[in-house]
């Protein structure tokens, strides 16, 4: 796992940074020798919240796919948060739970859980690099950053947010 920013700045800009797509792109390009290492001839890429707000994510996808032979396939909120779900409770019994998996990101946090394949989700637009981009400029953080970013997380609407219902949450 290698963590590039590729969401770096685009709350604020709404575009993937060059610098962003360039460190991306070049991680994409090390997993593809691993890749051919192993000979791995069928792939499938994704890409999450950066990708979903950004509006030059054809010129990544486009440089992406140029270097891993596949585009990365752009994931709502929903897929991501099923996706996440069935990879964090593929070893358990799924009649045993209930279980909840929270997949905190840069842009988006997604919350998934109940008894059975997906029963519920929520898609929240705000992550660990949105939130300290809006809020956060010193390190360590100032009380009043501190206490601007408890507000936003406490508000009742802390990003636009997407509540799936069980009977589209039980695709599969």
């Amino acid at each position: 796992m290698r963590i590039t920013r590729l969401g770096q700045g685009v709350d604020s800009d709404g575009r993937l940074s060059e610098q962003a797509m360039q460190r991306t792109i070049g991680v994409l390009a090390e997993f593809r020798a691993v890749m051919d290492q192993h000979g791995v001839t069928l792939a499938r890429a994704t890409a999450t919240s950066a990708a979903r707000d950004a509006s030059n994510t054809d010129e990544f996808a486009r440089r992406a796919g140029q270097v891993l032979g596949t585009a990365p396939e752009v994931l709502d909120g929903e897929e991501e948060g099923r996706l996440t779900y069935l990879g964090a409770t593929s070893g358990l019994e799924l009649g045993e739970g209930p279980y909840l998996v929270i997949d905190v990101g840069g842009g988006s946090t997604e919350l998934v859980g109940g008894v059975g394949p997906i029963p519920s989700m929520v898609s929240l637009e705000i992550g660990c690099v949105r939130a300290t981009e809006r809020f956060v400029q010193h390190d360590p953080p100032l009380p009043t950053e501190l206490k601007a970013l408890r507000a936003m997380c406490t508000s009742s609407s802390p990003g636009r947010s997407r509540q799936v219902p069980s009977s589209v949450a039980h695709r599969s």
